[in-house]
């Protein structure tokens, strides 16, 4: 568990340049940042959402904002994630990393 922490802090720290960065995860033994769950209500408030399991992140593509990451430990399919907003998806050591690029689908 250590290890995926330290690899998402350097995932964070080597695209933020800024410290001031709001971070939410859905499980706090794997990144200590405020808890969120599927009922958020925020809009365009995280640069950074971690995620520990498959679930709807719909809610979460509203949460970011826009050129925020989505850092999930659980593979989404590509299709799902497009079809969602999300445009930009990559991988870096198990983990997948998905960027909101734009907030044409805020649902």
């Amino acid at each position: 568990m250590e290890d995926t922490k330290f690899i998402i802090e350097k995932i964070i720290n080597s695209i933020s340049k800024d410290d001031n960065v709001k971070i939410a995860t859905t499980n706090k033994e794997i990144f200590d940042a405020e808890l969120i769950d599927s009922d958020v209500k925020l809009k365009r408030y995280y640069h950074y959402i971690i995620v520990d399991k498959k679930q709807d992140i719909k809610p979460f593509f509203r949460a970011l904002r826009n050129g925020g990451y989505i850092i999930s430990l659980k593979k989404f399919d590509e299709e799902y994630l497009q079809d969602i907003g999300f445009s930009a998806i990559s991988e870096f050591d198990n983990l997948q990393i998905i960027k909101k690029v734009h907030s044409w689908n805020d649902f």
